[in-house]
C-alpha cells in the first residue's frame, strides 16, 4: 500500500525556484520538468524502497529526475513518506542535511 507523501517546509521553494528557472527559458521545459518531478514521485509514492540509499544512514533514499539534473531525498516514516530536498545534482548532495525534521 502507498504511503502519502509529506514535504518539509523548503521543498516547494525549491520546485518552485527550478520550475521558474526553465520557464524563463522555456516554458515548454519548465512543464517538461514538472512533468518529470511528478513521475518521480510517484514512483517514490508507489515505491519508496526503490530508491537508492542517499548517505550511510541509510535513513534518507533518492532518485534522479529522467532528462534534468535534480535529485529528489526522501525518507520512509511509518505512516508517510517525507520528501526532505529537491536539488540541483551540481550542488553538494548534503546541502539539505541542516534541515530540522
Amino acid at each position: 500500500m502507498a504511503k502519502r507523501l509529506a514535504f518539509l517546509p523548503e521543498v516547494p521553494g525549491e520546485i518552485q525556484e527550478a520550475s521558474d528557472w526553465y520557464a524563463e527559458r522555456n516554458p515548454e521545459v519548465a512543464d517538461q520538468f514538472l512533468a518529470a518531478l511528478e513521475r518521480v514521485l510517484g514512483l517514490i509514492e508507489e515505491h519508496p524502497r526503490q530508491g537508492a540509499y542517499h548517505d550511510d544512514s541509510r535513513l534518507y533514499r533518492c532518485r534522479r529526475l529522467t532528462r534534468f539534473p535534480f535529485v529528489v531525498v526522501y525518507r520512509e516514516d511509518v505512516d508517510r513518506t517525507l520528501i526532505v530536498a529537491v536539488y540541483h545534482a551540481s550542488r553538494h548532495p548534503d546541502h539539505w542535511k541542516k534541515r530540522g525534521q
